[in-house]
């Protein structure tokens, strides 16, 4: 989980950086080696980033709570 939790803060670093989509899209062909052409599925790329990082937050919130549970019937 502090994997996800790092790469999470990159990508919002990388979402702060955003300054227009032809710039962002070299720095993540260049700077990230991300390969994936999100503009045809998504209108920019900090709106694809900000789904990943829901997906990555919600992934660490289930997983937290499948824990807790798991500690309490224990």
């Amino acid at each position: 989980m502090d994997v996800i939790a790092t790469v999470k803060k990159e990508i919002l670093e990388l979402i702060k950086s955003y300054t227009n989509e032809s710039n962002f899209l070299e720095k993540l062909l260049h700077e990230q080696y991300c390969y994936y052409y999100y503009p045809h599925e998504w209108a920019s790329g900090p709106l694809w980033l900000s789904h990943v990082v829901s997906k990555f937050e919600n992934y660490l919130f289930f997983n937290k709570e499948i824990n807790r549970t798991l500690k309490l019937l224990n």
